[in-house]
C-alpha cells in the first residue's frame, strides 16, 4: 500500500476516535454545562468533522478501486 493511502487511511482512523469521543461529551450531562455558545461551536465541530470523515472514506474507496 502506497505511503500517503496509509497516511489517509490513519487520519481517518484518528479523526473517527476523536469524533466518538466529541459525540460522548455532548450526549453526556458534563455538556450540560457549557454556555449556549460554546456547545454551538462543539457540535458544529462535530458536523463538520463527521463531513470531513465522509470525504476521506470517498478517497480511500477511490483509492482501492485503482488498486483494482
Amino acid at each position: 500500500m502506497s505511503g500517503f493511502i496509509s497516511r489517509v487511511i490513519e487520519e481517518k482512523k484518528e479523526l473517527d476516535l476523536k469524533l466518538e469521543k466529541l459525540n460522548a461529551f455532548l450526549e453526556s450531562s458534563a455538556s450540560d454545562e457549557l454556555c449556549k455558545g460554546d456547545e454551538y461551536l462543539l457540535r458544529r465541530q462535530r458536523q463538520v468533522m463527521t463531513e470531513y470523515s465522509c470525504v476521506l472514506s470517498t478517497r480511500i474507496e477511490r483509492f482501492w478501486g485503482t488498486l483494482l
